[in-house]
């Protein structure tokens, strides 16, 4: 990488959800919707039961809040309220009172009774929250798609438009990584994290000097170990879920006793803190990037402020003699933008409101029955 970089791309929801990859507002009503065939799988069986789990508990803790309207259907939940409250109540071992009322046990055609002596303490609520991620990570696997030509055409125009670009996302999803690895491909190259990383599969170093991708907010192909804090990604593609197929640290397991690797995700709470080494440095190379950028462009991303350390990086990391671009979608882009130009003072020509199809002239360039850029 050149001492001053191009351009950088901050990529956000929108950017994966032409592909049909759910955003975080749709993770619950798709986790809903999904309703595969018990037996196909052991993956398949361990979604539905943590699917039940997370169910009985949005039924029991969050249903009866909204007494005005009545009780509302779990996937309408904010998914930031569910992580926020699970984070709340396990960082002070709090344990949450279910309501007692007899309800539907999942539109199964089964009554149970969930009473007010059956609190969620700490090791239930862990089980929640283990749960969730794996319903999340199995919803965006079978979300995402195989074909990756909208995103092949993104890669080559940021080729053909930049000497030097990089990333850095937001998103948990593989969308970009696996575009990023199938173009670098042809050039013998791999996708860099930019810190080091190791194969999942067996240990080994990643190579770098690959298209550096810097994600922010974990991945769901990562795992970290909790005992020498190394970081590993899956190599084939594929996302990974502990709770689906555990796997051992192979760096630093034996034969004795070798601990298993968690996800590696930053999950929507406003509890949000950044403690593990790995996440870190991937925050202080991000922040590197960004001071050197002549161009940043974000796409699809609508700066929560949930999110209050990017708002930090990107006010601290962003030079004010940098070009910004905003490419969002209507309806709301407005309202949007007006937090970019709070937070960065933006003019109001830095907003592009027709996607990123539109500011990388991608319309007619590929599938249109595919990919939706009418």
């Amino acid at each position: 990488m050149s001492a001053r970089t191009s351009a950088v791309l901050v990529l956000g929801a929108g950017f994966s959800t032409p592909a049909g990859v759910p955003s975080q507002r749709e993770l619950l009503s798709h986790i809903h919707e999904l309703t595969p065939m018990l037996g196909e799988s052991e993956e398949v069986i361990r979604f539905q039961k943590a699917k039940q789990v997370v169910e009985d508990f949005l039924q029991a803790v969050f249903s009866e809040c909204d007494r005005s309207v009545g009780e509302r259907p779990w996937w309408e939940i904010e998914l930031e309220d569910v992580y926020s409250v699970l984070d709340r109540a396990l960082s002070e071992d709090d344990v949450l009172l279910r309501g007692s009322r007899r309800r539907d046990a999942g539109g199964c055609g089964l009554e149970r009774t969930l009473s007010e002596d059956e609190p969620y303490d700490h090791e239930r609520l862990y089980l929640v929250r283990n749960s969730l991620d794996t319903c999340i990570a199995y919803a965006i696997s079978h979300a995402t798609p195989a074909d990756l030509s909208l995103y092949h055409a993104v890669y080559n125009e940021l080729c053909a438009r930049y000497d030097d670009w990089a990333t850095i996302s937001t998103n948990w999803d593989l969308l970009w990584d696996n575009t990023l690895q199938q173009c670098s491909s042809r050039c013998g190259q791999t996708v860099d994290y930019g810190v080091p990383a190791r194969a999942m599969e067996d240990g080994s170093l990643l190579p770098r000097g690959g298209p550096l991708l810097y994600k922010l907010h974990g991945s769901l192909n990562w795992g970290s170990c909790p005992c020498c804090h190394g970081m590993f990604a899956r190599t084939d593609g594929r996302l990974w879920v502990p709770q689906i197929m555990p796997a051992p640290c192979p760096r630093c397991g034996s034969n004795e006793e070798t601990p298993s690797l968690r996800t590696f995700i930053i999950t929507p709470t406003a509890l949000k803190t950044i403690r593990n080494p790995i996440v870190q440095m991937v925050y202080d190379e991000a922040f590197a990037l960004l001071r050197r950028a002549t161009t940043v462009i974000f796409v699809g991303y609508s700066l929560p402020a949930a999110d209050h350390n990017l708002r930090y990086l990107f006010r601290r990391g962003i030079s004010t003699e940098a070009s910004v671009k905003v490419i969002l979608r209507d309806p709301g882009a407005t309202d949007v933008f007006r937090r970019y130009q709070s937070l960065l003072g933006l003019p109001n020509d830095s907003l592009c409101t027709e996607g990123f199809e539109s500011f990388f002239n991608l319309r007619g360039r590929c599938d249109r029955g595919s990919w939706n850029l009418s």
